[in-house]
């Protein structure tokens, strides 16, 4: 059987793949806070809620009497309120669905098509790449549709931490990708030795 080559070199195969997965992540991000605060009136009590929880957390601010005010309690019950915890509920598990279904399709993209003979630390370096450009861009994108403006000492903390995440999600997709890879050489009747 005659091995087919790639007309592209590893290295464009696997910046057009980083390309593909932040793409399609930023787009997914936007479809689900859209669909989190679909409407004005959605995005209006976000908006609200958010200037309450910082300012509950903000220096000198008692946050159990922020939380039970009457202001605040009537914002979380609400319907607008329940509708959006429940979506992004929803949308935090979609998305944990697609990100390993990302892994194992770039897993066996990768092996299938022989770019490269170590496939799943490939996985590992796209996976990872393309988290780590997609992170700002997500908040930003959220922030646009939703209205909800994030206070910059979160944006501090988010840029002080995003490595770690990164890290993290790094391991996480080892570990996908070493159970993909698994299943594939089962499945495939590969015998490891």
């Amino acid at each position: 059987m005659k091995v087919r080559k790639p007309k592209m070199t590893k290295w464009k195969i696997y910046s057009a793949l980083i390309a593909l997965i932040v793409v399609f992540t930023l787009g997914f991000t936007a479809l689900t806070t859209y669909v989190t605060y679909p409407t004005v009136e959605h995005r209006h009590v976000g908006q609200q809620l958010a200037k309450l929880d910082a300012k509950a957390f903000s220096l000198g601010e008692d946050y159990s009497k922020i939380s039970n005010s009457k202001e605040y309690r009537g914002l979380i019950d609400s319907q607008e309120s329940v509708y959006t915890i429940r979506m992004g509920i929803g949308s935090g598990v979609l998305s944990a669905i697609v990100s390993v279904a990302i892994i194992v399709a770039l897993y066996r993209y990768l092996r299938r098509n022989r770019i490269t003979s170590k496939p799943i630390m490939a996985t590992v370096l796209i996976d990872a790449a393309a988290s780590a450009l997609t992170i700002i861009p997500a908040i930003y994108i959220g922030q646009a549709i939703s209205g909800i403006q994030n206070e910059p000492i979160t944006m501090i903390m988010l840029l002080i931490s995003a490595p770690f995440a990164v890290g993290f999600g790094a391991l996480i997709t080892f570990v996908i990708a070493k159970i993909t890879e698994w299943y594939y050489n089962r499945s495939h009747g590969f015998i490891e030795e």
